[in-house]
């Protein structure tokens, strides 16, 4: 939305989705920032090849929302840029409403598109919807997932025609950090931040400070946002809070997201003195270290299974390894 790449580079934002194939002055912008493009392929005839000017291209964009009407057009797109990009081989990435069996099918990424904050859909069920939609694609397909910042377009329409003119609400900072890590508990591997105004003016200035958090809570993230899976976890510790695990060869990440069913219009206040995780499937020689904004702190096990924690506000990170190395990188990032 015209910011420049280097503002958000400066942010914390590694990628930039554009609504149409990035100019040349663009191309040179995102090369010299180090900023990754995802945009949709630009025209080419059958003579010509993908040129070197489009390397910060990580990835070919073919639509949002698409329908089965569209199916045979993307599939013939699809197959287009292959032929013409097969020195790169860069992944093709689409978002479709339905008919995501043959999208998956198509292209290598699948973008899930839902915007449950000031909706209907609690955000629990936006991360069981997020994990049924990846269900019905191919073993082989990877899923990024955008996540929304602000109230939808539908919403903000609907607004408009009750004669209201005021401004918009905007949403809790917590409200898109559980949106967030609902997204990656559920097992995204890209995070697409939904938004239809510039980051850089002054009203966006708050959301623009609350995505930048965001990122960096990210770059914490990052080895299991980008390497796990998800671990099986008992009726207990599901019960808990919402608590899902993602489980690399070293360390486990426990993602306490206690949501609530109307989370998504506004937060609950938090009355829990403390909360308590059976952990049946962890090993007891494990350290437990709690992921804050501030600090990575040390925590202990009163039982062999049992994790306890005194600070309820919000959802809860800790992580359960073994490994020096794996503390060493949470502490270098905090």
């Amino acid at each position: 939305h015209g910011e420049s790449f280097h503002w958000l580079k400066s942010h914390g934002f590694n990628a930039v989705k554009l609504p149409a194939s990035p100019t040349k002055e663009q191309l040179t912008q995102a090369a010299k920032v180090g900023m990754w493009i995802v945009s949709p392929p630009p025209f080419f005839d059958n003579r010509r090849e993908v040129e070197k000017s489009y390397d910060p291209v990580l990835a070919w964009s073919l639509g949002n929302r698409l329908s089965e009407r569209e199916f045979q057009a993307t599939q013939e797109l699809a197959n287009e840029i292959r032929l013409l990009d097969a020195r790169n081989r860069r992944p093709l990435l689409c978002s479709p409403q339905n008919n995501i069996w043959n999208y998956s099918g198509v292209t290598n990424i699948v973008l899930l598109d839902d915007s449950p904050l000031l909706a209907s859909r609690s955000i629990p069920d936006y991360g069981k919807r997020l994990r049924n939609r990846q269900q019905l694609s191919r073993m082989e397909s990877s899923f990024w997932a955008y996540i929304q910042t602000e109230p939808s377009t539908a919403l903000l329409r609907q607004w408009s025609a009750l004669g209201y003119s005021g401004m918009p609400p905007s949403l809790e900072p917590n409200q898109v950090r559980a949106l967030l890590l609902t997204a990656i508990a559920s097992g995204v591997r890209g995070i697409c931040f939904k938004s239809t105004a510039p980051l850089d003016r002054v009203e966006s200035r708050a959301r623009a400070q609350l995505l930048q958090l965001l990122n960096l809570e990210m770059i914490l993230l990052e080895p299991w946002i980008a390497a796990a899976k998800q671990a099986d976890t008992s009726p207990e510790e599901k019960h808990a809070g919402n608590v899902q695990i993602l489980e690399t060869d070293r360390s486990r990440l426990v993602m306490i997201l206690q949501p609530s069913k109307t989370d998504q219009y506004v937060l609950e206040p938090f009355n829990k003195k403390s909360i308590s995780v059976d952990l049946h499937s962890s090993p007891s020689t494990d350290q437990e270290y709690a992921i804050t904004p501030y600090a990575l702190k040390s925590i202990r096990r009163p039982h062999r299974v049992r994790l306890i924690l005194n600070d309820t506000k919000g959802a809860k990170l800790v992580v359960l390894t073994q490994d020096p190395l794996v503390r060493n990188y949470l502490m270098r990032h905090i």
